[in-house]
């Protein structure tokens, strides 16, 4: 089983960038999916130069946290979807992992 990481941003990238690092650390690969919506403040760029594994998908025009999390869900390729805000980080490497053995326990 696998997890998508799904944060949706908008000019936040500071902040965004300590969540990506926390979901990058996480101790099960993971796929991580940025909703930039519509941000003027280089957080596309950003995300593009330091996080080149990371899945950047940006409008122009802003839609909204919900609209922006629910489209990249959509494009997700994980069995579950882990979704985070752009100025939250995970308490630890392993809650992705935790969160996964607990969907598979009978």
């Amino acid at each position: 089983m696998k997890a998508s990481i799904v944060i949706a941003t908008k000019n936040r990238k500071e902040s965004l960038r300590k969540a990506m690092l926390s979901a990058f650390e996480q101790d099960v690969p993971v796929e991580v999916i940025i909703a930039d919506d519509g941000s003027t403040d280089g957080t596309g760029e950003m995300v593009s130069r330091e996080f080149p594994e990371a899945r950047l998908c940006r409008t122009e025009a802003s839609f909204g946290c919900v609209a922006q999390r629910n489209r990249c869900a959509v494009l997700a390729s994980a069995d579950i979807i882990v979704s985070i805000d752009d100025d939250a980080v995970f308490s630890s490497p392993r809650v992705v992992k935790e969160t996964l053995a607990a969907f598979t326990h009978p």
